[in-house]
């Protein structure tokens, strides 16, 4: 058995000790390997088996970051103001390199100019120049570069001031320096990515994101993120929902939906998210060149493949109408029903410059719900709490299936709100079927009750707002299907509430069977599934389905007798993942008095069913 410990000060090995409860006889007995690192961060690893180790880092917060970033670009100004001049990030010249392959909006590349110089903010605006000053989203247009996806998450930031302000704060040193500070959260999370303030150029205007105004605070922050990719080419392609969690550290939803949703429940949402301060977001599909549909939406001046800022919601003549305001990234515009609708009231655009005035008349337009249900196919959604505390840590998993597990411990001390989100860092499965429960732990510090369950086929995953009473609480993550082969993952969590976490709530990670994950959907099976069939003290089979997704759960209820079940999929559907527990062995056996998740469906299409199966079970001949 080894045991290492590196800290600065005895009271640190000491802290490690009582913080994850941990003793010198639990090592010995289990005889783990352990180690355990106390440098500027707290990081815990251990084997658990030859071929597994596991690790967590908890992050220093938000505003320990902020401040130590704002202490070191001072003290970089008070440089600068001493000898002269001005900052160029040496992390991002300004040459083709950092430009990358552009590809324009129109889909073809851009080999213009690649190594003009870039400009500073005095030679775009002659008559001065601001971070930002009362942004509307009708001021910022997308450029040479296909990014629309980004340029609408910028577009929802105008109007919200607060996360303006928390994304790009507005500093001294900025103006007369040229440092610039983009708060982004970041593989799990946050960091601030200094730039200086000279921005791509082509002929004397800004090449990409552009602003109407004398204001670069949308330039900076697509410069920002270009920075975070490695080139603005790597901008080219995404989801708003990406984007909108790189701005806020909050879960982004990807909400696909079809033509025949129904408009008084897709109505009620979007009014709830919009009641809530989320950001939201839609895209239209993607069609061929010259094809039938999009001629159709060129008819109408709606672009295909492409993203739109949902900015205002209204209703008209006593609900008969229920009209969705969108903002456009480039000069096409809805000419349908309502777009002549003026896109603000006069007790607001009273205070534009004729400018403003015909900019916003240009790059905004209002469009009823049938018809968005008509052209777009996907909403993007973000709720995001900037006042709460939070805290990230990362969890690094290297092991086999079956092997010991980690779950996430948290005792509350008071009554409080919590929401908490996992992302799986990208790897070559892609999507996932995540579960996110929440169990009641047992006296005896098992994974006990299960109190609520949220699901979700995607890469991340986050939990609604929940309240927590005071207690031992067990948050089991798990993904569906787990593959045979070693699996490495690194999973950002991120736990946030309205009250501090230094006395009201603890967290720490517990070693637990592999099996305790299984169990864990098994119980979602059983309390939210349905039962599809009953055999008097045989078996029971459930099934348990949501929009994406559905799973088939054996309970094999006879004491001393084994069964055999056969899946097999009736469906013809090309869209329709399907697996079973064993690849290309339909047949299994369930033990007596256990229970088996023996099928999982998935729908790689919105809309569709989950498919069709039947289900064999054999017994055994004496």
């Amino acid at each position: 058995m080894q045991f290492f410990i590196v800290a600065k000060s005895e009271s640190n090995k000491k802290l490690l000790l009582q913080n994850f409860q941990i003793s010198f006889d639990f090592l010995m007995i289990n005889q783990y390997s352990v180690y355990f690192h106390w440098i500027i961060k707290r990081t815990f690893s251990f084997p658990i088996s030859p071929m597994s180790t596991f690790c967590v880092e908890f992050h220093p917060s938000k505003e320990e970051i902020f401040q130590k970033s704002d202490d070191e670009c001072r003290e970089h100004a008070e440089l600068f103001r001493a000898v002269g001049g001005v900052y160029f990030d040496e992390d991002f010249l300004p040459n083709a390199k950092s430009l990358g392959k552009i590809i324009t909006d129109l889909g073809k590349a851009d080999f213009e100019n690649l190594n003009d110089p870039w400009y500073p903010p005095s030679r775009f605006f002659k008559n001065g120049w601001s971070v930002y000053d009362n942004a509307w989203p009708f001021h910022v247009t997308q450029g040479r570069l296909g990014d629309c996806w980004l340029v609408a998450a910028i577009m929802c930031l105008a109007r919200r001031k607060d996360l303006l302000e928390h994304i790009l704060p507005k500093k001294e040193y900025t103006r007369d320096c040229g440092i610039v500070q983009v708060r982004l959260f970041v593989d799990g999370k946050w960091e601030v990515i200094k730039i200086d303030y000279h921005i791509p150029q082509d002929d004397g205007r800004m090449r990409f994101l552009r602003n109407s105004t004398n204001q670069l605070w949308a330039a900076l922050i697509e410069k920002a993120y270009a920075k975070v990719l490695g080139t603005y080419g790597h901008l080219v392609g995404g989801h708003s929902n990406n984007a909108f969690r790189v701005f806020t550290g909050s879960h982004g939803r990807r909400i696909p939906f079809t033509k025949d949703a129904d408009p008084d429940k897709m109505w009620e949402d979007f009014i709830r998210y919009y009641s809530s301060n989320s950001l939201m977001a839609a895209a239209t599909p993607n069609f061929e060149k010259d094809s039938e549909g999009e001629k159709l939406y060129e008819s109408v001046g709606i672009d295909n493949n492409h993203a739109y800022p949902m900015l205002d919601f209204q209703e008209i003549d006593g609900g008969r109408h229920r009209l969705i305001q969108l903002g456009c990234s480039n000069s096409e515009r809805w000419k349908g029903k309502w777009s002549d609708l003026p896109a603000y009231p006069n007790d607001v655009t009273h205070t534009f410059t004729d400018a403003e005035r015909a900019a916003c008349e240009k790059k905004t337009f209002w469009i009823e719900i049938a018809d968005f249900l008509q052209y777009f196919h996907c909403l993007y959604v973000c709720e995001y709490r900037l006042k709460w505390a939070e805290q990230c840590f990362t969890q690094h998993i290297h092991r086999q299936p079956d092997d010991e597990t980690q779950i996430l411990k948290m005792v509350v001390r008071e009554r409080q709100e919590f929401v908490i989100e996992v992302g799986r860092r990208q790897d070559d499965h892609g999507k996932h079927t995540l579960f996110l429960n929440i169990h009641k732990s047992t006296r005896d510090n098992k994974c006990g009750e299960l109190l609520l369950t949220f699901n979700e086929y995607s890469d991340r995953i986050s939990t609604e707002q929940f309240y927590l009473d005071p207690g031992t609480y067990f948050v089991v993550f798990y993904n569906y299907p787990v593959y045979d082969q070693l699996e490495i993952v690194i999973l950002d969590w991120v736990v946030r509430s309205p009250k501090p976490f230094d006395t009201t709530v603890s967290l720490d990670f517990v070693a637990f069977p592999f099996s305790t994950l299984i169990d864990s959907v098994q119980q979602v099976i059983l309390k939210y599934g349905n039962v599809e069939k009953r055999e008097e003290d045989t078996i029971v089979i459930y099934n348990w389905k949501n929009a994406d997704c559905c799973l088939i759960l054996v309970e094999n209820l006879m004491k001393w007798t084994h069964v055999r079940v056969n899946v097999n999929n009736m469906s013809n559907s090309e869209s329709l993942d399907y697996w079973t527990l064993k690849d290309k062995e339909r047949w299994w056996p369930v033990p007596p008095l256990s229970k088996c998740i023996v099928a999982y469906f998935q729908n790689r299409k919105v809309g569709l069913p989950a498919g069709h199966v039947k289900i064999e079970v054999g017994f055994p001949v004496f």
